[in-house]
């Protein structure tokens, strides 16, 4: 652990005081609730390398906003915004975060809007006072869970640790004092700068983890795709190129796998097809051109498994691919390619290796190469925003979101494919 935590926090350097730069005052505006756009999540990794939930937060600028004006109130309607919010992704087993001073969570209006099993992390002592001791019992017998920020706090379930901006050997030291302070307690590590230090952490000691899964900490290498992954790109550009279905359904016949998943995939709940396939040419017709497509990039993308959290960032991509295809309409484009566009998505990371070079086998729409691969095109503002929304970046939410339908449409259809992309890792893992 300490090689990992001295090659990440050895290159940090602090912002000397004459180098920092104050923010410019902002003009004064409400801050209604909606100013939020919506609720940011960043997915939350257990040690498994599953999706065990998301860290919902305050859009960056409103918390900026929030902090210069001291306005209780305005953090208050934002807490009980974003709070609603997380109801709707506690379904399973899955965890919804939030870091809350307690003097918000303490006010009624908040308080009635914490979920069970949320998972609260406050800030702002001292913890024995008695007024402080009422809140935490009401949030426990609502049936949150509530930690401390930073240090353990009295009594609680985790310590969440912040680790954008740490210097040096803050992080060791704080994960050892916690684990020292009480060993029974979860850690969750958010802000992690990249895919390796955050796999990194679930391996030394974090039991939760979030941060910036499109990066990586060093250059992906060149490598040749795996001959499994080399077939499938061949399979998707005969069915892109319009290939006899029939054709290529007889061929398929003699690939044993590949039969068997292709009739697991058309039977199962998540296509609910009228009627049951039992050969590989009913399954060919009953999916189509459009579906055996889909169907071919979720193979692909399953066969991007060599890191700790592949099964994650599988459901990641997914969520992006759904919710890239819900906006479609809005860009004028094909939903089909743009599922496929969010759905590579994450590829280097996954393959660890050059996206160009990850998708050159692959004979993609060139808006989609543009995207991926240049960030730039006609739908590449879509990408942004299933990124963004991963973040906390609420300028970029914001802007983005003019285009696109705005922030309550976007937000609402990111829902939908969160929802969507869960049912689809437990129906193909069934």
């Amino acid at each position: 652990m300490d090689l990992w935590l001295t090659r990440w926090f050895g290159s940090t350097r602090a912002t000397p005081p004459s180098a920092r730069v104050e923010p410019a005052p902002l003009a004064p505006a409400p801050l209604a609730p909606q100013d939020a756009g919506g609720a940011c999540r960043r997915p939350l990794f257990n040690r498994k390398g599953e999706l065990a939930g998301f860290e919902f937060r305050l859009a960056g600028t409103i918390a900026q906003r929030i902090q210069e004006r001291g306005d209780v109130v305005a953090h208050a309607a934002h807490a009980g915004a974003l709070l609603k919010a997380m109801r709707a992704s506690l379904t399973g087993n899955r965890i919804a975060l939030l870091s809350l001073p307690l003097s918000i969570a303490a006010r009624p209006s908040v308080l009635e809007e914490v979920p069970p099993r949320a998972m609260l992390a406050l800030s702002g002592g001292p913890w024995s006072a008695p007024p402080d001791l009422q809140v935490l019992a009401q949030l426990r017998r609502q049936g949150a869970q509530v930690g401390g920020l930073g240090t353990p706090l009295a009594g609680g379930q985790f310590v969440l640790i912040e680790c954008r901006n740490r210097q040096g050997s803050a992080l060791p030291r704080m994960l050892e004092s916690c684990q020292r302070a009480d060993p029974t307690c979860r850690i969750v590590a958010t802000g992690l700068p990249n895919i390796d230090d955050l796999e990194s952490a679930l391996q030394n000691g974090f039991d939760l983890a979030a941060g910036d899964t499109d990066r990586s900490a060093a250059p992906p290498s060149s490598r040749a795709l795996a001959p499994r992954l080399q077939r499938l790109c061949q399979l998707l550009n005969r069915v892109a190129g319009e290939d006899d279905l029939t054709v290529l359904a007889r061929e398929l016949r003699t690939e044993v796998d590949l039969v068997y998943r292709l009739l697991r995939y058309a039977n199962s709940p998540l296509l609910g097809l009228a009627r049951p396939a039992d050969s590989v040419e009913q399954a060919v017709m009953l999916l189509g051109r459009d579906g055996l497509y889909r169907w071919l990039t979720f193979l692909l993308l399953s066969g991007a498994d060599g890191r700790a959290t592949s099964r994650a960032l599988h459901e990641i991509a997914l969520a992006r691919a759904r919710l890239l295809e819900l906006l479609a309409p809005r860009l004028g484009a094909p939903a089909p390619s743009l599922f496929t566009t969010g759905l590579f998505s994450l590829m280097e990371v996954m393959l660890r290796m050059p996206l160009a070079e990850a998708l050159a086998p692959l004979q993609l729409p060139q808006p989609a190469m543009q995207a991926l691969l240049e960030h730039s095109g006609p739908w590449r503002p879509a990408l942004d925003m299933a990124i963004a929304l991963e973040g906390d970046d609420g300028a970029a939410i914001e802007a983005l979101a003019q285009g696109l339908g705005g922030i309550d449409a976007v937000t609402a259809q990111a829902q939908q494919a969160w929802a969507w992309a869960a049912d689809a890792v437990a129906q193909t893992r069934a």
